[in-house]
């Protein structure tokens, strides 16, 4: 090898090293800023004596902000190839909403702080799609880049329990903005731009063929991936108010959600290796059956020990979902990874507005809320069993085409 490229090839691996260092520490501290906020602002709301509508509402225009954000916003930032000002700003904005959150405001301001806050939600696909980025196993990647997820997850409940600990003024939603700050600063710190693109990345022949994947299969897997976010934000949002309304204190709350977190680590490992022989889809009807059979015991109004056993078999539901639904989204559309992680953060968000409308249905925080759990995530494996059928068929249809034809 001659000397150049020799020390190219250094250079390069110097690069990737400092990227991937960059792209795990971004994904520790925004993922500690989800938790936080997952849990903080739902709370932090009820505490304020908001009504049931008036926390959904605010949820809604969150999920529809966010939306909309990584429609224009996230996908000029992928396009273009260098995100590190789109971080930063993002991450600051998010400081600033939060921040606002912790100060005496009107309450119709909360949705306009609200809105500034989601602005985070634009970084998880570009932390993601970097990560996703060269060979091997897309599932392998993406679940090891879940895997530091669910670690700043834990983190950022630790922080929570921490804060609610503390004196008044050190407040979750507080911490919650130095964590945004903390993450806004990373972004420019000094390094080169490049490697974060895959504007260099060439069009292959399977680019060309997912872009003649039929129509039927891609609503079935965004549709189903819209129903498990649902189910996912279902919990996140009125499991603490369930909780709440039951008597169970703020702490033990955050001990119910770590617990999923904890067992989510090593689920991540056998959901890697279950999508690596079966496929994402197949992976996915799994988790979701998973789902399912998790949200029993909290429609069955189970006591604590249940809901601490429900929590950890939800674990393998979390983890597997968050992780394959961005490879399977990648497998159904024409740019693959790319468009794949910004497709999942805007089906995430639509879900999400699924799972906060669904349970104004049902009056107060009753268990019933989790029965609509348990028929969403048995919609969607229905759905995802479909799309693998007609997949199936279709390639056999290809298998059979005579030689020659077209």
């Amino acid at each position: 090898m001659p000397a150049s490229a020799s020390s190219q090839s250094i250079q390069r691996s110097r690069f990737m090293d400092a990227t991937a260092i960059y792209v795990a520490v971004g994904l520790l501290l925004n993922s500690a800023f989800a938790a936080l906020m997952s849990v903080g602002l739902a709370l932090h709301l009820d505490g304020l004596g908001a009504s049931k509508a008036h926390i959904a509402l605010f949820f809604v225009l969150n999920a529809l902000g966010s939306a909309a954000l990584n429609l224009t916003l996230g996908r000029w930032m992928i396009r273009r190839g260098s995100r590190r000002g789109g971080i930063s700003a993002n991450s600051a904005m998010a400081a600033a909403g939060m921040w606002g959150m912790s100060l005496a405001h009107p309450a119709g301001l909360d949705y306009l702080l609200g809105l500034t806050i989601v602005c985070s939600t634009v970084n998880y696909p570009q932390y993601i799609s970097i990560a996703a980025s060269g060979t091997g196993s897309a599932s392998r990647r993406i679940s090891t880049a879940r895997t530091l997820c669910v670690v700043g997850y834990l983190g950022g409940l630790g922080l929570f329990s921490l804060a609610i600990k503390l004196n008044e003024s050190v407040t979750p939603v507080r911490v919650a903005a130095v964590v945004a700050v903390l993450n806004a600063i990373l972004a420019w710190l000094p390094r080169k731009e490049g490697l974060d693109t895959e504007s260099d990345q060439k069009h292959t022949k399977d680019d060309a063929d997912r872009a003649r994947i039929a129509l039927g299969i891609l609503i079935s897997s965004a549709s189903a991936v819209l129903l498990l976010r649902s189910v996912d934000n279902l919990r996140q949002v009125y499991l603490p108010l369930y909780a709440v309304s039951n008597g169970i204190s703020e702490s033990k709350i955050s001990t119910l959600i770590a617990l999923t977190s904890v067992v989510e680590i090593p689920a991540l490992l056998a959901i890697g290796f279950l999508a690596d022989k079966t496929g994402s889809r197949k992976g996915l009807v799994v988790v979701a059956l998973i789902g399912a059979v998790s949200f029993v015991p909290l429609a069955c109004g189970g006591s604590y020990p249940w809901l601490l056993l429900a929590q950890i078999a939800y674990a393998p539901f979390t983890a597997g979902f968050q992780s394959l639904a961005i490879v399977l989204m990648g497998e159904v559309l024409p740019a693959g990874i790319k468009d794949g992680a910004i497709a999942y953060m805007v089906l995430v968000q639509v879900g999400s507005m699924f799972g906060i409308l669904a349970p104004l249905l049902v009056p107060g925080y009753t268990s019933e809320i989790f029965f609509i759990a348990v028929l969403s995530c048995l919609a969607a494996t229905l759905l995802l069993a479909h799309g693998a059928r007609t997949q199936k068929s279709g390639a056999e249809m290809r298998e059979a085409r005579p030689i020659g034809r077209k």
